[in-house]
């Protein structure tokens, strides 16, 4: 009976240390995939800055630009008056010669 008892101890000694050894190859490997995925996440995340960096500052030049714009439009509208004026005036000169040369 000890002799059997000491078999089967042996057997299953033999098969935790199978089985020990291959759930150690299983974590070597999803070490291995868990580091890559790092990795590669690490490099998505540098990617997202660097494009997030380049996005901010084209955003930055196109509100430049449009401030730009809307700063140029105004003085265009503050002249506009100003030229309505004078295009009024020029015509009621214009008239006022014909009328003199009518005469």
């Amino acid at each position: 009976e000890v002799d059997a008892l000491k078999t089967s101890h042996a057997k299953h000694c033999d098969e935790a240390a199978v089985a020990h050894a291959r759930l150690g190859a299983q974590v070597e490997q999803t070490d291995a995939k868990l580091a890559s995925m790092q990795d590669r996440l690490m490099d998505l995340e540098k990617q997202l800055d660097d494009r997030v960096e380049k996005h901010a500052v084209q955003l930055s030049s196109a509100v430049d630009k449009l401030e730009d714009t809307h700063a140029r439009l105004e003085v265009c509208e503050a002249h506009g008056a100003a030229i309505d004026r004078l295009q009024e005036a020029h015509a009621s000169l214009s008239g006022e010669q014909t009328t003199r040369s009518a005469q």
